[in-house]
Parts: C-alpha cells; sequence; structure tokens
C-alpha cells in the first residue's frame, strides 16, 4: 500500500523471465515481487515491479513519478507480516542498466520500486527508461 499515490495492489511472486529480465505481474494493476531475492523486510533489497500504464490506460504504478522522500510503503507479505518503508530517493536509468547494487547482499532491509518511463520504442515494445524510487525500512 502506497498511500500518497493511492496504490493499493497484490502482490504477485515472479522471477525472471525468458530474457533474464525482472518478470513483470500478470495482471497490470498488481506488482510482482522478484522471489529470487529478499523478501520485504529480511536483509537486503526486495524489489518490486509493476506497470506504469497499459494499453487500456493507468496501471499500478502510474503516479511512482510522484513520490517524494519521506512518503510511507506498507507491504503485507503472504506470511501476513507487515512492514513499513519510508521512501529516501529516486532515480532514472537506460532500460538496459544492469544494476548489480540492486541484488547485492545488506544486512539493512531496502526496498526498490521500479516501473517503466521515458520515450515508447515500438522496436522493443517498451519505454527506454526505469524510474527506480528506494526505500528504507522505518
Amino acid at each position: 500500500m502506497i498511500p500518497a499515490i493511492g496504490v493499493d495492489a497484490t502482490i504477485e511472486a515472479r522471477g525472471l523471465d525468458t530474457n533474464r529480465d525482472l518478470a513483470t505481474a500478470a495482471d497490470y494493476r498488481n506488482v510482482a515481487w522478484y522471489d529470487l531475492g529478499p523478501r520485504p523486510g529480511d536483509p537486503g533489497n526486495a524489489i518490486l515491479n509493476g506497470h506504469v500504464s497499459w494499453w487500456t490506460g493507468d496501471a499500478v504504478f502510474t503516479r511512482l513519478a510522484q513520490l517524494r522522500a519521506g512518503d510511507v510503503i506498507r507491504v503485507m507479505r503472504a506470511d501476513r507480516v507487515a512492514v513499513t518503508f519510508k521512501v529516501t530517493g529516486r532515480q532514472v536509468v537506460d532500460a538496459n542498466s544492469r544494476i548489480a547494487s540492486l541484488f547485492a547482499p545488506s544486512p539493512r532491509s531496502t526496498l526498490t520500486l521500479i516501473t517503466c518511463t521515458g520515450a515508447w520504442n515500438p522496436l522493443t515494445q517498451s519505454d527506454t527508461r526505469r524510474l527506480l524510487v528506494s526505500a528504507s525500512i522505518v
């Protein structure tokens, strides 16, 4: 749940797709948790990704770019443990970037939310950039 942008979505456990990219949720209204990494609240960086738009219009992370430092993110895990994070920053990267630090072991519990941004590329059927919003456990 991200109250600042009106997100209350189901989390789907997903891994990598056939291109070895983070798999997206099957439903554009849901977010995908990268289940080959830590769960939200466990040591390390948990990754959640979601669509910014869909052919029908808005998607789960349409307003992700509106998040600001200090905004609250609440995650209810499958084991019914609720974890709260606060946004600490954001960055925009090339869609083909491979950012090793997102997957690096860490004793700290952090969260990264990812969605598309930039221009639509009809050749790749994807946006040219990715928005990453980082958060730390509170």
